[in-house]
């Protein structure tokens, strides 16, 4: 509004527009990104510490495991059975899903908040 309102040619008034927009843009992308990024570089620690304490202590994080189960109301003995099982399988995508909440779909992907954040803010400001 203070480009049009200071009676600039029409093609100031739009690259001035454009300039704020794309700026608006990049400073949300960056924000964001910064911020995902953030979270997934916690994402990554808390599993290379899931890690090692499943290969140092396999038998207290099976006990920690069936304990998440039985908060959930599962009744103990099928909760250690559950546990085992699944350590069997796949512990650390047990204890990443059930202990710290990490799945494939919450993964943090900072290119893509980076993104969606653009875009979103390009379309608000349009």
């Amino acid at each position: 509004v203070g480009v049009a309102a200071a009676d600039a040619a029409a093609s100031n008034v739009l690259v001035a527009g454009v300039a704020g927009l794309v700026a608006g843009a990049m400073s949300m992308a960056a924000g964001e990104y910064v911020s995902v990024s953030s979270q997934s570089d916690t994402e990554r620690a808390d599993l290379a510490r899931e890690r090692e304490e499943l290969a140092t202590q396999p038998d207290f994080e099976r006990q920690e495991l069936a304990e998440i189960y039985v908060r959930r109301g599962v009744e103990p003995t099928l909760a250690s059975q559950v546990a085992d099982q699944l350590m069997a399988k796949d512990g650390l995508g047990a204890h990443a899903r059930d202990e710290l909440g990490i799945s494939e779909v919450t993964t943090a992907r900072p290119i893509q908040a980076a993104l969606t954040s653009a875009a979103a803010f390009s379309v608000g400001a349009a």
